[in-house]
């Protein structure tokens, strides 16, 4: 018989999900626990009561992405907690930074975790409607205009910052490609010999 988890007081739904993926990873298990309590222990209370409030679909790109390990869940739910998360956010977000987090060759991929990122976590989700669109100007003029981000602050108003450094980085562009085209264009090259009379060539070729 399939060993499955027991309901969660909090919300009443099964994670049997997490025992398929723990599985799949190979997680090694304490052999004396029954295997659904030694993986209820991998993670802190607040973080398995996230867990259990939230559904499957929450947690998908961490789930479908071969690079990311079990760990990465345990991390996530760890991090989400530690900022004053009780669900988890839309996972278009979270694909999102996943996905991102492929721009530095020099890391593995990885799920948020540094204080800025959760900060647009906490200040999308409060908002609400936010597109993955709008998440990429944030997170742009964040990483690149080397801006910061508090909980203080309204969705609207990191928005409207971002979306004022975009139009400046734009005139930027847009000035420097002006100034090239009017330039003014080089010299023309300056050839020794003089002029050739290829008909004379064509009909006398040399040595007759």
């Amino acid at each position: 018989m399939r060993e499955l988890f027991p309901p969660s007081p909090a919300a009443g739904k099964r994670l049997d999900w997490l025992l398929r993926y723990a599985r799949r990873c190979q997680v090694k298990l304490d052999a004396s626990e029954v295997t659904a309590h030694a993986i209820k222990g991998r993670f802190t209370p607040a973080a398995w009561r996230l867990l259990c409030r939230s559904s499957r679909d929450s947690f998908i790109p961490i789930l479908r992405n071969r690079r990311l390990a079990f760990d990465s869940l345990v991390h996530y739910a760890q991090s989400l907690v530690e900022h004053g998360f009780q669900l988890a956010p839309d996972p278009k977000f979270l694909d999102y930074f996943i996905q991102s987090s492929y721009l530095f060759f020099d890391r593995m991929p990885g799920v948020p975790h540094e204080a800025d990122e959760m900060t647009l976590l906490r200040l999308a989700t409060r908002c609400g409607g936010v597109s993955r669109a709008q998440l990429r100007r944030v997170y742009e003029w964040l990483t690149w205009g080397h801006s910061s981000v508090t909980t203080r602050m309204t969705w609207r108003a990191v928005l409207r910052r971002a979306d004022e450094w975009h139009r400046r980085q734009q005139a930027v562009v847009e000035q420097a490609r002006t100034n090239h085209a009017s330039a003014q264009a080089p010299p023309c090259w300056d050839f020794a010999c003089g002029t050739l009379h290829w008909e004379v060539l064509r009909h006398h070729p040399p040595g007759q």
